[in-house]
């Protein structure tokens, strides 16, 4: 049977018959070429039967990682699609990057990252600032309590989240936090060893950093901006924190932790800037390892991990003091060696 003759039955059939099917058929779905197998997940996906989707991902083991985009009709949306399967094919080419047809908690579980791109809103345009509340006052569109649906099972679940201008915004107010009209200008500067000073570094800079304490004293770059709200920089909500502004004073980055961030300008459009690319290749990788490691664990370990970096960074201008690492070290591999999730037997 082809694969179109397989979608047809996980579209047209119920679980019984297609669980049925599946138990005796011959096809070997590990080795199925990622295009198959990504149709057929696809499918399954687009049904929102959950279990459906525990079937087929059970035959596809654990070797994909999802990545869940929303409204993905959007405008915003096609540009940062291809941007996320072009990162994901060179850093790992088994992960899928698939529409989020549904906001049921079963549902979205199967996922190892959220994604809720730029999209238009229903802010109130007369207030000078406000936060969540807004929605029980204006028209609210769909896609906004969509948005906040996704970020509430992120946040609870500790799952990586990149909410790209609106998505990014939808971070703020869900962690109470506040906006305001703001728009940002072509070029941010990153506060230094903040979450985003990290996310937005290459390999060898994360390298030389952790081994030898060699860190940018400044990180600016040109983005590409297209946002009329944003945050209130002293108002940013419970823990979030400010990962960079404009020049004319917009709040650009934020985060929430390591791996679940907030870009309210639109690194897709710019990736032959490296630093715009860094930021969406290094959140990428969380959902690599998001269903393999406590997340949590992960982000503290790198944290203490940087600040023995920086001291590292000062021990090389004072010679009465002794650097902490004096031999490379795979940093990042010994991270999630300790936090690896145990596997039930």
């Amino acid at each position: 049977m082809n694969i179109s003759g397989i979608i047809d039955i996980i579209k047209n059939h119920n679980f019984t018959e297609v669980k049925k099917f599946f138990e005796t058929s011959n096809i070997n779905f590990q080795n199925l070429p990622i295009v198959f197998g990504e149709k057929i997940i696809r499918s399954v996906f687009a049904s929102t039967d959950n279990k459906k989707i525990q079937l087929v991902m059970s035959l596809f083991s654990n070797n994909i990682s999802l990545v869940g985009i929303s409204h993905t009709q959007g405008y915003w949306t096609k540009e940062l699609q291809v941007a996320l399967k072009n990162i994901a094919s060179s850093i790992n080419k088994n992960i899928l990057i698939i529409p989020i047809s549904s906001v049921d908690w079963e549902y979205l579980e199967h996922f190892s990252m959220l994604v809720n791109p730029g999209a238009g809103d229903s802010f109130p345009k007369i207030l000078q600032e406000f936060n969540i509340s807004y929605m029980n006052y204006v028209r609210v569109h769909p896609r906004e309590i969509k948005y906040q649906k996704i970020i509430n099972y992120a946040v609870t679940h500790d799952v990586p989240y990149l909410g790209i201008c609106s998505g990014a915004q939808h971070l703020i107010l869900n962690r109470a936090g506040f906006l305001m009209q703001k728009t940002g200008n072509d070029y941010v500067s990153i506060n230094y060893g903040s979450d985003g000073y990290f996310l937005s570094m290459n390999s060898d800079e994360l390298y030389a950093g952790f081994n030898s304490g060699i860190y940018p004293d400044t990180i600016q770059f040109p983005i590409y901006v297209a946002h009329k709200f944003a945050g209130v920089e002293e108002k940013l909500g419970e823990g979030i924190k400010l990962g960079g502004k404009s020049s004319e004073g917009a709040v650009e980055l934020v985060t929430l932790n390591l791996y679940q961030v907030g870009y309210q300008f639109h690194p897709e459009y710019n990736l032959q800037e490296e630093r715009n690319y860094n930021l969406l290749v290094n959140i990428m990788k969380m959902a690599t390892i998001s269903k393999t490691t406590n997340m949590k664990c992960m982000h503290q370990h790198l944290l203490f991990q940087f600040e023995n970096s920086f001291k590292k960074a000062i021990c090389s201008f004072d010679k009465t003091m002794s650097p902490s690492i004096d031999f490379p070290r795979d940093i990042i591999g010994e991270i999630l060696e300790i936090c690896a999730l145990k596997s039930e037997l």
